[in-house]
């Protein structure tokens, strides 16, 4: 999961991604640490969250189960889950899957992968390499309206403006 996420406030409880019910996962904010529930398991990243500030979230999980939390591009957290078993809860994003728990903040750019991502792959989706790169996004209601986009952005560290210090 790449997700990026600006909490509005760093007080209680608030899910940022949720398929729990008994086995499955959930992601948390409580206060500013980030919390990863997986069939009974807990992971915790402590002082992960800023209030009103982008933060990168990256968690991988390997299929024994092995899970990185990884904030911005450096890896805050490990551990083993003895497993994550899928299940046929929904997949809510910003509240639980009973609708509770809401998440006050912005959810961006949320990337779901199925395989585990490398820690130069984690970098890339933080701080993307220089290059053209297409953003194409496929939207749809479920019935009949449907709406697709390709956009095409260069990312050079050439054109980033550097500051002149009394100047």
């Amino acid at each position: 999961y790449l997700m990026w996420v600006n909490p509005l406030s760093v007080t209680g409880t608030q899910t940022i991604l949720d398929k729990l019910s008994g086995d499955g996962f959930r992601i948390d904010r409580v206060n500013t640490d980030l919390q990863l529930t997986a069939d009974g398991e807990t992971l915790t990243a402590t002082n992960f969250f800023v209030q009103n500030k982008f933060t990168h979230l990256s968690i991988t999980i390997n299929t024994s189960g092995y899970t990185h939390i990884y904030r911005d591009d450096t890896a805050v957290q490990s551990g083993d889950f003895i497993s994550i078993l899928d299940n046929n809860v929904p997949f809510t994003l910003g509240e639980t899957v009973t609708g509770t728990q809401d998440f006050r903040g912005i959810i961006d750019e949320l990337v779901i992968v199925n395989r585990t991502l490398t820690k130069e792959e984690i970098l890339d989706a933080f701080r993307p390499p220089d290059g053209y790169y297409l953003w194409q996004v496929n939207a749809t209601d479920g019935s009949d309206y449907n709406v697709s986009d390709t956009r095409i952005f260069n990312i050079s560290v050439n054109d980033v403006p550097v500051p002149l210090l009394n100047a």
